[in-house]
């Protein structure tokens, strides 16, 4: 069973706060912090083609790694506001950037005495961050936005504090106790994960990353919410929306905490689904631009992927094609015509 002091890691008690009170949307002001280390990506790849024994490896590396850094965000009054890979964002409401600053020397000195050969890049910025809580067809998700944090990113590599938005006010943001129980979480996180009887477990899962275009609050609520119900419909689970170094992306996983058949062909045709999801809310394409992208997932519908090989190849090109050339360009319409005429010839 999750231990209730690592559940500050999984939610922050800021949104636990904000749910509690009856709140889905608002902005704090304060600083940002970007931590993205280095080398941990090689390091983890090498570790995990040794197979189960380089996984467990790899599971002592992550808290060798993130937990001395977690711990100096807490320590500081901060929060996580989002993983991504080797990467977090952690954000300190209230705090004009010294606070943040001298976390990122603190996690800069731990991280040189480590025994692997790994460094932290950062970036820190001050200004207005947004945040949202979502009620979704499986659970309630929650993410923060803003140019404070695109800028902590953008900055990596400088601890110079960058100024964006108007200053934010002096001092630690004093959190009261948070009330991890039970009820409150499991709109969060689902009940496979609160009452795991294990410290860990090695699944094969097939994962999905989505691109989320630049658009207005309202259209990026209907694509969350209308993604949230078509991956509940292929027994995924979308793990989280984040919105930092690689943009804003959703993060769906196929295996975990609950598996089933066909996994990855339900990947493939999430995929799909998505582009035509995005060309109706966001883009309003032409009528033979949507005819096009139907006409693939039809005949994705009729194929179903037949062979392993046709499986995992299609699922690597569908997931590759779709981080180039989701709506981000002028070009896009062209990209995804493109992209659908392969999958049609591909499948065929």
């Amino acid at each position: 069973m999750v231990k209730k002091q690592d559940l500050k890691r999984l939610i922050p008690g800021y949104i636990i706060q904000k749910f509690a009170e009856g709140k889905s949307r608002g902005y704090i002001e304060g600083s940002v912090l970007f931590v993205d280390i280095k080398g941990f990506t090689v390091l983890t790849d090498e570790l995990m083609s040794k197979g189960r024994s380089g996984a467990e490896k790899v599971s002592d590396l992550l808290n060798e790694v993130f937990d001395p850094a977690l711990n100096i965000v807490f320590s500081r009054g901060g929060f996580i506001a989002g993983f991504a890979g080797d990467a977090f964002t952690a954000i300190f409401p209230r705090d004009d950037g010294h606070i943040a600053r001298n976390a990122a020397l603190e996690i800069s000195r731990n991280m040189s005495k480590s025994k692997n050969d790994l460094s932290a890049s950062m970036g820190i910025s001050t200004g207005r961050i947004s945040w949202y809580i979502m009620d979704l067809a499986e659970q309630h998700i929650y993410y923060f936005k803003g140019k404070a944090i695109d800028d902590a990113v953008a900055s990596r590599g400088n601890l110079s504090i960058k100024k964006t938005d108007m200053p934010a006010a002096k001092g630690a943001y004093d959190f009261r106790e948070v009330d991890y129980t039970k009820d409150k979480l499991r709109h969060f996180i689902s009940d496979p994960i609160l009452n795991i009887a294990t410290m860990g477990e090695f699944r094969e899962i097939t994962s999905l990353f989505i691109v989320f275009p630049e658009c207005s609050s309202k259209k990026r609520y209907e694509l969350i919410s209308s993604l949230s119900s078509e991956v509940v419909r292929h027994g995924g689970s979308l793990n989280k929306v984040d919105y930092s170094d690689k943009g804003g992306i959703g993060l769906v996983i196929f295996g975990a905490p609950i598996a089933r058949e066909n996994d990855a062909a339900h990947a493939v045709k999430l995929a799909l689904y998505w582009i035509n999801l995005v060309y109706k809310v966001v883009v309003k394409t032409t009528k033979a631009v949507r005819h096009v992208v139907k006409a693939s997932v039809s005949q994705v519908k009729k194929s179903v992927l037949k062979t392993e090989k046709v499986e995992k190849h299609a699922v690597k090109l569908a997931v590759s094609q779709i981080k180039e050339t989701t709506v981000k360009t002028k070009k896009a319409e062209r990209h995804a015509v493109k992209l659908a005429l392969y999958w049609i010839n591909l499948v065929k």
